[in-house]
């Protein structure tokens, strides 16, 4: 038993070591030239376009945003990220994240709700964002 012990210590001391080896590297851009969004909707109060990297390679970008009912009334919306290169083709389409908010609601943080993320094998060759917020229907 107390072999089984230290080998079980040994083997989560060597995980902890190299846990490090891959460190993720992030950065935030300017959101005005790199994030695109129109809705007459909800207003976006506020937004972050992260890229995460590994050495200079981009792994993963999370798009954070925040967003004001511009309406008098409950609206239920699906919330989507397209992610383009540079010749503006589409690589991928994240989502739908859904938020029911409230008359004139303003969102006050960042949760699970209000962050999509893209980690596709073609992240490195994201260059902008395009958020599209449409009302859910029920039919």
């Amino acid at each position: 038993m107390k072999k089984l012990f230290i080998l079980f210590f040994m083997i989560v001391s060597i995980c902890v070591i190299f846990c490090g080896c891959n460190e993720i590297e992030s950065s935030t851009v300017n959101t005005q030239k790199k994030l695109q969004f129109n809705s007459e909707l909800v207003e976006l109060i506020d937004s972050e376009l992260i890229f995460h990297k590994v050495g200079d390679v981009i792994k993963r970008i999370e798009v954070k945003y925040l967003f004001r009912n511009l309406l008098n009334e409950k609206i239920d919306l699906k919330v989507y990220a397209e992610f383009y290169d540079e010749a503006n083709n589409l690589l991928s389409k994240e989502g739908p994240k859904e938020i029911i908010l409230p008359p004139k609601y303003i969102e006050q943080g960042y949760s699970g709700a209000n962050i999509i993320v893209y980690s596709g094998e073609r992240s490195r060759q994201v260059d902008h964002v395009i958020l599209i917020v449409e009302q859910k229907s029920y039919e």
